[in-house]
């Protein structure tokens, strides 16, 4: 597995991990070169300032732009790649933990609630004199 270095993460533009890259030209990571050069020039045509009266088509039409400059790099489109991927295992990791916190404080609520219920059952337990 490819981690960068301190000085590649020092460099990078920290925008690249602001947005998902993917996302924004509708293609997953199995796309291939073609498959996002297509995808990127309908979305700049679309969104062309020249072809488009929406305030927000020159934003866009940047973004794209960019999405198809970091796609066609293989050394940007594998450290987005692989931060995906370690985002994704963090995201794992932590709802495996969390529903593992989740059965814990679960059963100790339940062996509270069954401790508690059997002290108040035993408190007001009849006795033979009344």
């Amino acid at each position: 597995m490819f981690f960068p270095t301190a000085d590649e993460m020092a460099n990078a533009d920290k925008e690249e991990f602001m947005h998902d890259w993917y996302a924004i030209l509708s293609c997953d990571s199995t796309s291939t070169k073609e498959l996002i050069e297509k995808a990127a020039r309908k979305l700049a045509v679309k969104y062309h300032p020249d072809k488009t009266s929406d305030p927000e088509a020159p934003e866009k039409f940047l973004l794209v732009q960019k999405a198809k400059e970091i796609l066609l790099d293989d050394t940007k489109r594998k450290v987005i790649d692989d931060h995906r991927e370690g985002v994704a295992k963090r995201q794992a990791y932590e709802t495996q933990k969390n529903q593992t916190m989740d059965a814990r404080r679960k059963r100790m609520r339940d062996e509270f609630n069954d401790r508690l219920n059997k002290a108040s059952t035993q408190a007001y337990k009849p006795t033979e004199a009344e």
